[in-house]
């Protein structure tokens, strides 16, 4: 009876002193696998998983604009004309945005004619810089899944292509 006294006496000294040491979730998440099973385990994470957001395939810097977040960009083949004594090299970007504030600044771009300086990032190692550029075209799709689309043309004097080599 005196060892059992002894242990107990023991466990409590034990118990005031002790500092518990910190838990890690993947830890919590075993135990809890351990007591209730995988299917309930796996049931409360897939309640618990936040929605994967897919990132934007783009940003336009427009001077004058601001920033746009992009749901598509293609970049067009090259047009010639001009004299051969003055040659024209055009480039076409073609993009697609939401429509929000920008929309009604974009449209008014298209329709004034001035040259503006823009930059495209595409992805996290992409930039598309864009001089003299001019919004050749300017449309407002309807009300898809996404909602209404913005779908506009930018044609460029020049375009600088940079990549990021990380």
């Amino acid at each position: 009876m005196r060892s059992h006294e002894d242990e107990r006496q023991v466990r409590r000294r034990d118990e005031v002193g002790a500092v518990a040491a910190p838990v890690s979730h993947a830890a919590r998440i075993l135990a809890l696998q351990r007591t209730v099973g995988n299917h309930a385990v796996a049931a409360m994470l897939a309640r618990e998983a936040a929605p994967k957001q897919e990132p934007s395939p783009g940003l336009a810097i427009l001077d004058g604009i601001g920033a746009i977040p992009l749901e598509s960009v293609s970049l067009g083949e090259a047009h010639k004309g001009g004299s051969r004594e003055q040659p024209v090299t055009s480039r076409e970007v073609n993009v697609m945005s939401k429509q929000g504030e920008h929309s009604s600044a974009l449209q008014r771009a298209s329709l004034d004619g001035k040259p503006f300086e823009a930059e495209i990032l595409i992805g996290d190692k992409v930039r598309v810089k864009l001089h003299k550029a001019l919004i050749t075209s300017f449309s407002t799709s309807g009300h898809g899944g996404e909602g209404p689309m913005d779908s506009w043309v930018l044609n460029a004097e020049s375009i600088e292509f940079i990549t990021d080599e990380r």
